[in-house]
């Protein structure tokens, strides 16, 4: 339990820098009433930084508010924080302005669809039914990630500088026309004022499909979040992207994406998000029909603990996409996609969880080619440092 608090602590302290600890020691308290009180009165003096102010949250009722532990190991735990704060100015390292996590996640995994075929025998084609011709193909994978994350936060501490680098690898076992690979690059300044924080970043993502260039995008995105109580905050986001093809022009696209969400919180481990919004694509040449649409899409997710250091990820996720463009033989496509997510997890030290994934997804189409179902299973190593 001390492990998890300090570890919240020490992210704490290496986001905002020593500086900001200055305006309140943690004075150690008889019991956790008294220790709570003084919490908040430190929470409420940094307002300004939002994702200090939720990280130092969590990880402090994760552990003092918890009712397991007994009043003396909550003495302990103030204790040890207190002499934790005691020491910090000396250390150079923990009282830096910067603040970095790399995860690196590791899995190997089943799919039951690799390229998203129906099983619907025909296709309606005017007034003639094509035979589809297709099966369902399945193939083992194994998947690596590499996430990288750095915060600079500024003297001021009203401006971060946030950098998020995503190396994403997936490699099938008998079908590597299917393997990906993925670069993908977000950066950009990040403004905190009471109660919420606004951020602007440039986007940037190389895509490798069957081991070939595939796909090359860029874009900007700017993202509000506000905490309207102290139980829930809300955020929306705005994106702006450019995609372009290697070698298939036809599909080059500009996108437009509005999203906002917002997050629950019933205790410390209990979580529920609900998100909504649309997005608009539209092709820039060509003359394909599967290009330029409109989507809608909605989801709600729930997190809840099953035992210790074990949780429960449930999400549920509905999308509607209406294409803008017609074959002169068949109507305009419109899909609606459903897709079931459930994730467990299982700490097995501080730094090292497995977690195991399954994922449904059903597409039902007006054009039956396009109607598919898959199952996905994933088990997966993840390590943060």
């Amino acid at each position: 339990m001390k492990k998890i608090l300090l570890f919240f602590v020490i992210s704490y302290t290496m986001l905002i820098g020593s500086n900001t600890i200055l305006f309140a020691k943690f004075k150690a308290k008889e019991d956790a009433l008294k220790a709570t009180k003084v919490f908040n009165k430190i929470l409420k003096k940094r307002e300004k930084n939002f994702t200090a102010h939720i990280i130092i949250e969590k990880g402090y009722y994760s552990v003092v508010s918890d009712p397991i532990i007994s009043t003396k190991e909550r003495r302990i735990i103030i204790n040890d924080i207190e002499n934790y704060f005691d020491g910090i100015d000396d250390d150079p390292i923990l009282s830096s302005n910067q603040y970095h996590t790399l995860r690196l996640i590791a899995g190997i995994g089943y799919d039951d669809n690799i390229y998203s075929h129906t099983t619907l025998e025909t296709t309606e084609y005017g007034i003639i039914e094509f035979d589809n011709n297709t099966s369902q193909i399945s193939d083992r994978f194994h998947r690596e990630i590499i996430s990288y994350f750095h915060t600079y936060s500024f003297e001021n501490r009203k401006w971060d500088w946030n950098t998020y680098i995503n190396l994403y690898n997936r490699t099938y076992q008998d079908n590597d026309d299917v393997n990906i690979f993925q670069l993908a690059l977000q950066s950009g300044p990040k403004y905190f004022f009471n109660h919420g924080s606004l951020s602007f970043s440039l986007l940037g993502e190389k895509l490798w499909y069957g081991g070939d260039a595939y796909l090359n995008s860029y874009g900007l995105n700017t993202k509000l979040t506000y905490k309207f109580t102290e139980k829930s905050n809300t955020d929306i986001a705005l994106a702006v992207m450019e995609k372009r093809y290697k070698e298939r022009s036809d599909w080059d696209s500009n996108r437009l994406s509005l999203k906002t969400g917002t997050t629950f919180y019933a205790s410390e481990n209990y979580a529920l998000r609900m998100e909504g919004g649309g997005a608009i694509e539209r092709k820039i040449n060509g003359g394909r029909t599967d290009v330029s649409y409109n989507a809608y899409f909605a989801s709600a997710k729930y997190m809840m603990p099953l035992w210790s250091d074990t949780y429960l990820t449930l999400k549920l996720g509905l999308e509607s996409r209406h294409y803008q463009d017609k074959n002169p033989n068949l109507p305009k496509r419109e899909d609606t996609k459903w897709r079931f997510k459930s994730e467990i997890s299982q700490r097995v030290t501080d730094a090292l969880t497995v977690v195991l994934n399954y994922k449904y997804t059903d597409n039902d189409s007006n054009i039956n080619s396009y109607t598919y179902k898959n199952n996905t299973v994933i088990l997966n190593l993840l390590s943060t440092y």
